[in-house]
């Protein structure tokens, strides 16, 4: 296993995946802690992160708790300025909702936001976003409501090599480019300017 250099912020880990947003019941993130939980068993220097606040937090903290799952890290909420060391810092990014049809075809602006990174990604969600993170190449998948799916998840990634991941990066730089002409093009068509 290789790990790759860190950025200016300070995470716990050796290799950190890392989740960063709204804390809320809709991001599934029970699920991810529970199979995070499962995997982290034998791997002391892994840690997942977690980077943010919202209504679903204390549940979450309980839940590490209860269940003993070594190697969970609550920042709390980060001024964004920081947030751009916070990523460089991790190794993956995590994104995550619940399996819920409508989630099934939104594309969140965290996607976008984590291509920009250039990190690999595990889509831990279903629908659109998932088949672009695993058609383009740019991280993993797993099934939000199968824990032991992202248990598998967690450690396929530590099994990849630091080529693998390399790779990862260059095309999510390569999907970046490609989101951005399609989202402008799609607003064209309809007309529809956001700020």
């Amino acid at each position: 296993m290789e790990y790759a250099p860190k950025g200016k912020a300070e995470l716990p880990g050796k290799f950190n995946f890392t989740f960063a947003g709204n804390v809320g019941k809709v991001q599934n993130l029970d699920n991810v802690v529970s199979g995070f939980g499962r995997f982290v068993t034998g791997h002391p220097d892994v840690w997942l992160n977690i980077i943010g606040d919202g209504s679903y937090l204390p549940e979450l903290k309980s839940l590490v708790e209860r269940e003993g799952i070594p190697n969970v890290n609550f920042t709390g909420r980060k001024p964004i300025e920081e947030m751009s060391d916070y990523y460089e810092a991790s190794d993956v990014l995590i994104i995550s909702l619940k399996n819920v049809p409508l989630y099934e075809i939104m594309i969140p602006s965290k996607f976008q936001a984590y291509l920009t990174t250039r990190k690999p990604m595990f889509a831990i969600f279903n629908g659109e976003v998932r088949k672009m993170v695993e058609q383009y190449r740019v991280g993993l998948g797993a099934v939000p409501d199968d824990v032991d799916d992202i248990a598998k998840g967690f450690s396929s990634f530590l099994a990849l090599s630091a080529d693998e991941r390399g790779s990862m990066s260059e095309a999510a730089t390569s999907l970046s480019s490609l989101f951005d002409r399609k989202r402008i093009v799609s607003m064209i068509n309809s007309h529809v300017w956001y700020e």
